[in-house]
């Protein structure tokens, strides 16, 4: 999600007037194929974003949106397109619900948790797939006002996921899996904000729905009303 950079009580002058927002990217909205990068801080009001994604021999095409009340909690939603290789395009779209719990450090470090639920579908060459993910988990995340750019945003997401994969409407294949996404937001300017992150850890069973390796993704997002 968006995350706010705030300067420290203790700095004063020219310190005080930097108090700058860092526009990142909003969640990509739990997207099947693209990593679950969470940021234990965001900005109020709205931005958009676009993003591109890729691992486990797929990609992913996706736009979001996010809303943040207060910097405390916010919603996102996101929805795109999946290529798989050898299986063509499917539909992926998704939400998430974050909180931001507790600050510490001058509000410099941050701890949250969130929900979020996902999903695909499709034709694959195997017939019709519907594929759905529900990620829980907390978040972590450092921020850091900059002299060059507007901040900077450092955080960890470990996270469990519950995915169920449905076929040609045959019984459902549920499996959950335990993984951690790393982040960077850097604000560009008041507006403008870019994000890179990668998500690893278990790999989902043979036979099973799930992630199949290492994702990473990119993004730039643009928070409405900054100038």
């Amino acid at each position: 999600m968006p995350s706010e950079i705030v300067i420290p009580r203790r700095r004063q002058g020219l310190a005080a007037l930097l108090m700058l927002t860092l526009a990142s990217l909003p969640a990509v909205a739990q997207l099947p194929g693209a990593p679950v990068l969470q940021n234990a801080f965001f900005n109020p009001g709205i931005t958009i974003a676009g993003d591109f994604a890729g691992g486990g021999g797929a990609s992913v095409f996706a736009g979001a949106a996010s809303l943040g009340f207060g910097g405390r909690f916010g919603v996102s939603a996101g929805a795109g397109s999946s290529n798989a290789a050898g299986n063509g395009q499917q539909a992926v779209y998704g939400a998430r619900l974050t909180g931001t719990l507790f600050q510490f450090a001058g509000g410099q470090v941050g701890l949250g948790a969130f929900l979020g639920y996902g999903g695909k579908f499709g034709s694959t060459k195997a017939g019709q797939i519907g594929l759905s993910t529900a990620p829980v988990g907390a978040t972590v995340g450092f921020r850091h006002a900059m002299s060059m750019l507007k901040g900077i945003s450092l955080y960890a997401t470990p996270y469990a996921a519950i995915t169920s994969q449905t076929q040609d409407n045959t019984a459902t294949i549920t499996s959950t899996t335990f993984r951690t996404g790393i982040g960077v937001d850097i604000g560009v300017t008041a507006s403008l904000g870019l994000t890179a992150g990668v998500d690893m850890g278990a790999k989902a069973k043979a036979g099973k729905p799930g992630p199949s390796g290492t994702s990473w993704g990119v993004g730039l997002s643009w928070a409405m009303g900054r100038h």
